[in-house]
């Protein structure tokens, strides 16, 4: 991997697991998207919300970090996916997410039209991921566990220098499974 702007494919590999909002699947990333509905076919986003633990994306070739702040985080994929309307109130998961946001779904006398996407990752699913890979130097006593975990030489991981992928300035890093 070069410095730049790159697309890295393997597998997800994630330090712990968290629950999906909605779900509450055991996933290493997950992405809310929560829209209200304005008019018979317009939707306006209210909630966009992400989280991850720590990640890496791991092929024959080596490992590289991804160093992603939650709103940075955008996953593409497979989707459960949901809607509330007027004589149906959205899941409990999905009234927390709109009240945090302070998003009232009561209408004048019914529930609003919400609709709803949670997409997730789980660790070992393949994907892309497109970023700005930056190379830094590693400690000494992190070289020693790349040495041990990942042989002598490899790919994206020397014994001194480890490969981070980041957010390109204004954009978030796209995780596509």
């Amino acid at each position: 991997v070069r410095d730049g702007l790159v697309e890295v494919e393997g597998a997800l590999d994630a330090c712990g697991e968290l629950r999906a909002p909605i779900s509450g699947r055991s996933v290493a990333a997950w992405e809310v998207v929560v829209e209200q509905g304005e008019g018979l076919f317009s939707w306006r986003p209210v909630v966009l919300v992400s989280s991850s633990e720590s990640l890496a994306v791991v092929d024959a070739s080596g490992r590289i970090e991804l160093a992603v702040a939650p709103e940075q985080l955008r996953v593409s994929g497979p989707s459960l996916s949901g809607r509330a309307g007027p004589f149906l109130a959205p899941p409990p998961a999905v009234l927390r997410l709109l009240r945090r946001r302070g998003c009232d779904p009561r209408g004048v006398i019914f529930c609003r039209g919400f609709r709803w996407r949670e997409r997730v990752l789980r660790p070992g699913d393949h994907v892309r991921v497109c970023g700005v890979a930056q190379w830094t130097t590693v400690t000494p006593s992190s070289a020693v566990e790349a040495r041990s975990e990942h042989g002598a030489t490899g790919g994206y991981r020397g014994l001194e220098m480890n490969a981070v992928l980041r957010a390109h300035e204004g954009q978030p890093v796209q995780i596509k499974s």
